[in-house]
């Protein structure tokens, strides 16, 4: 019993010889190991909850203006900038004032005449011969 406390003794000193040479070492890596784990951790919540916002989002603006509207999500391997695209008929005229009565009814003000804010959500409208095209964004690091 003896030699094993001997030997754990020998252990704990010359571990405390190896690491008080090893100082600066130990004190760069003990400073940059916390701050890698914080970043990795909070970048993967932040593009989670950048797809699910988006994901949301989009979702409450098809089922209000409904008939068979067509969307799809942009940059799914992308997450950090995720999108979605809602497309409308130009001729469904009850569709497009629809969507306008969504964003007017929830709270989005209207920046531009294509580009419409609401806290961190932005909405860019593009218009071709057949479609507006609404473009659903969310920006989280937006300042309000």
């Amino acid at each position: 019993m003896a030699k094993i406390i001997q030997l754990c003794k020998m252990m704990i000193s010359s571990a405390k010889e190896y690491f008080l040479n090893r100082k600066f070492q130990l004190s760069v890596l003990f400073m940059v190991l916390p701050v890698w784990i914080l970043y990795t951790t909070y970048y993967t919540y932040y593009d989670e909850t950048t797809k699910n916002a988006v994901i949301k989002e989009t979702e409450h603006i098809v089922n209000y203006v409904g008939n068979g509207i067509t969307f799809e999500y942009k940059n799914s391997d992308k997450i950090i900038v995720f999108r979605s695209e809602i497309y409308i008929n130009m001729t469904d005229v009850d569709s497009v004032d629809r969507y306008r009565k969504f964003l007017a009814e929830n709270g989005y003000k209207k920046v531009s005449d294509v580009v419409w804010v609401k806290n961190k959500y932005t909405i860019v409208e593009e218009y071709t011969k057949e479609f507006i095209i609404v473009n659903v964004e969310y920006v989280k690091d937006k300042i309000q």
